[in-house]
């Protein structure tokens, strides 16, 4: 298997209600948890990077902007993680 076949699922469509702040959104150095967790797979050759996002979904999409990412919206993060697993894999198109 190469790189080039290698799809990155991030989910980050929860509330992060056990962590008291919003996980994707922290700020790691310069640049949030989430854009860090990009930017290392990237670094690593991997470039199919798949955001399922939800709750605040549109500060999130604001930051990943640039991110040359593909952002999938759960419209059912309420649900729980595993919907989120659920919409990003069936957007998964490599």
């Amino acid at each position: 298997m190469q790189k080039s076949d290698i799809a990155v699922l991030i989910i980050a469509a929860g509330y992060s209600s056990r962590m008291h702040d919003f996980k994707p959104l922290l700020p790691l150095g310069k640049i949030s948890a989430l854009q860090r967790l990009i930017e290392t797979n990237k670094a690593h050759g991997l470039n199919h990077i798949y955001v399922v996002v939800g709750h605040r979904h549109k500060e999130i999409e604001e930051v990943l902007k640039d991110e040359h990412v593909t952002v999938i919206y759960n419209e059912a993060y309420d649900k729980g993680m595993f919907s989120s697993i659920q919409k990003g894999f069936s957007a998964i198109d490599i």
